[in-house]
C-alpha cells in the first residue's frame, strides 16, 4: 500500500511539473460540444467508477457510480477549438482513500461532428479497456 502511494505521488509530481504546451493555452472557441456519458458495460471495478473527459486543456468528470454496468446519464459542455480536436474518454475505478485506478481510455476524433450540423448524434458505444461506455454528442456553433 505504501509503495502504491509513493508511486502515485511520483507520477503526480511529474505531471505537476510538466510544462503546458503554449499553443493550447488560449485556443479560439469555434463552438461547444455537449458530451453525454450515458452508461458503461462490463466495467471491472471494485466499488465505483467514473468517466473523465479531456479536450485540449479542459477536464471534467462524471460522478462515481457503482456496479459493473453503471448508469451515469450525465452531460458536460466543452469548448471546441476545431473539428480536428481529439476528446480523451477515460474510465477510472474510484477509490476514496487511495489513488484512483485507470481502467482504460479511448481517444475520439471529433471531426465527425461537422457532419451532424448541430444535431445530436445517436448514442455510440466506445470500447474502453475491457468494458465499454455509451456516449452521445451535440455540437453548437458560436
Amino acid at each position: 500500500m505504501l509503495a502504491e502511494r509513493q508511486k502515485w505521488f511520483r507520477e503526480f509530481e511529474k505531471v505537476k511539473t510538466r510544462p503546458v504546451p503554449q499553443d493550447n493555452l488560449m485556443l479560439p472557441c469555434i463552438g461547444t460540444v455537449r458530451v453525454t456519458v450515458l452508461s458503461g458495460k462490463n466495467i471491472p471495478c471494485d466499488m465505483e467508477s467514473y468517466c473523465s473527459l479531456d479536450l485540449n486543456i479542459q477536464n471534467t468528470e462524471t460522478r462515481p457510480v457503482g456496479g459493473l454496468n453503471p448508469i451515469w446519464n450525465q452531460s458536460e459542455v466543452l469548448c471546441m477549438a476545431s473539428f480536428d480536436d481529439v476528446l480523451r474518454l477515460s474510465v477510472f475505478n474510484y477509490k476514496k482513500y487511495a489513488p484512483n485506478e485507470l481502467l482504460g481510455f479511448k481517444d475520439l476524433s471529433l471531426d465527425f461532428l461537422e457532419y451532424y450540423n448541430e444535431r445530436s448524434t445517436e448514442p455510440m458505444t466506445v470500447p474502453v479497456g475491457s468494458g465499454s461506455v455509451t456516449i452521445s454528442f451535440q455540437y453548437r456553433q458560436l
